[in-house]
């Protein structure tokens, strides 16, 4: 068995606009099991949860250490400045 993940994007909603015009798919809660599900849904179905969620996210500025892979841990999350969207 080969375990794997993926992360789905699609486009960014009005709060993240400024800064990418992607975003992480977040599936609401009352979505998941028929995503999950292993049965064929129609497409049509699926295709409607591809949509920017409109829910409230937090943000804030990180160190431009973020940008080389060569830097890992914990100091690369905090925040330079922060802001609530």
């Amino acid at each position: 068995m080969i375990e794997s993940c993926s992360i789905i994007t699609t486009d960014s909603n009005c709060f993240l606009q400024d800064i990418h015009n992607r975003m992480p798919l977040i599936l609401p809660a009352e979505t998941w099991d028929t995503w999950l599900s292993p049965s064929i849904q129609p497409d049509e179905v699926l295709l409607s949860y591809l949509k920017p969620s409109k829910e409230l996210l937090q943000y804030w500025a990180v160190s431009a250490a973020v940008g080389s892979i060569a830097n890992q841990g914990e100091q690369l999350i905090q925040a330079v400045r922060q802001g609530l969207i």
